[in-house]
């Protein structure tokens, strides 16, 4: 099976495997400069409540190959 599955716009990443994560964000930023790259990132409103979020954010700031990040809520209320 493929690192990733491609069906029109959207790339899904499902099998990364053993790679190493130096050699698979070298990549990433390869592709980035032909490709906009945006990640979509589920989560549910309670996972802001613990050091998760946090963690994923702060990792997410050290790369520099997304164009956007978007972010699909769960869970929230208007309030």
């Amino acid at each position: 099976m493929a690192d990733f599955s491609e069906n029109g716009v959207i790339t899904t990443l499902q099998n990364l495997g053993n790679r190493h994560i130096t050699d698979f964000s070298r990549e990433l930023k390869e592709i980035s400069k032909d490709k906009n790259m945006v990640l979509l990132l589920p989560a549910l409103v309670t996972e802001f409540d613990g050091p998760a979020m946090a963690n994923i954010i702060k990792g997410l700031m050290e790369v520099d190959y997304l164009q956007k990040i978007v972010l699909s809520l769960d869970q929230a209320n208007k309030s």
